[in-house]
């Protein structure tokens, strides 16, 4: 998923104009315009955030094993 999206943006970066907007503010204005080789940036930071997560969650994992460990966490640490 990663390569396709990253294949993605590569193939619209050509057909994007020279600066692009980047930030809107909460009534959905632009305010906020950038350099099209920020795009680049959007398939690096996804990668890089499924990779965390995915080493984060493996490590969760072994530590709740069983449903009682987590209990036992809460428990000890929030009561």
């Amino acid at each position: 998923m990663i390569i396709i999206f990253f294949f993605l943006v590569l193939f619209l970066y050509f057909k994007l104009p020279q600066n692009i907007p980047n930030h809107i503010n909460f009534m959905f204005q632009i305010d906020g315009f950038g350099s099209k080789n920020v795009i680049f940036l959007i398939p690096f930071s996804v990668a890089v955030l499924g990779y965390l997560l995915s080493v984060t969650s493996k490590r969760i994992d072994l530590y709740f094993s069983s449903f009682n460990n987590l209990i036992k966490y809460f428990l000890y640490y929030f009561w």
